[in-house]
């Protein structure tokens, strides 16, 4: 018999539009594998604001985190998402963290990559297209590695 296997997914995102395109895709990949054979079920989140995130990292952490570069913290005050990765990569070292964000000179993305993000995607027209196969080859290994 098949195991299900859940993955845990957050989006932490203050762009309503864009979150919920992601949510969008998240489901779109559940349907997608589940149409190859594998049992999962995705369970996403969205939050606008990084101390959402970290208040429910308390009880579900993450597997896989969205995350934009630029946020809102709790005041209004635009923030970037250092300190989150941090909190995500000391709470749970094997989710994996993708920055998406419009940001992308190179020294921040390499600051980022040695803070614990798994991957880098640039805002750009074709951000869907580079978003889906990150989250699938993600998925993937996590399977395979469940499996073994």
């Amino acid at each position: 018999m098949d195991t299900e296997h859940k993955i845990t997914l957050f989006i932490v995102e203050d762009d309503k539009l864009f979150s919920s395109l992601m949510n969008s895709l998240a489901e779109n990949l559940q349907i997608d594998f589940r149409n190859k054979g594998f049992m999962i079920t995705i369970e996403s989140t969205i939050f606008d604001m990084p101390h959402k995130a970290e208040e429910a990292m308390k009880h579900t952490p993450p597997d896989i985190v969205l995350l934009d570069y630029y946020l809102s913290d709790i005041n209004g005050k635009i923030v970037t998402c250092d300190a989150f990765l941090k909190t995500v990569t000391t709470c749970k070292p094997e989710a994996k963290v993708v920055i998406i964000s419009g940001q992308s000179r190179k020294d921040t993305v390499e600051r980022l990559k040695e803070t614990g993000a798994a991957f880098y995607i640039s805002k750009e027209p074709r951000v869907i297209h580079r978003i889906v196969p990150t989250l699938k080859m993600i998925i993937e290994k996590k399977l395979k590695k469940s499996d073994t």
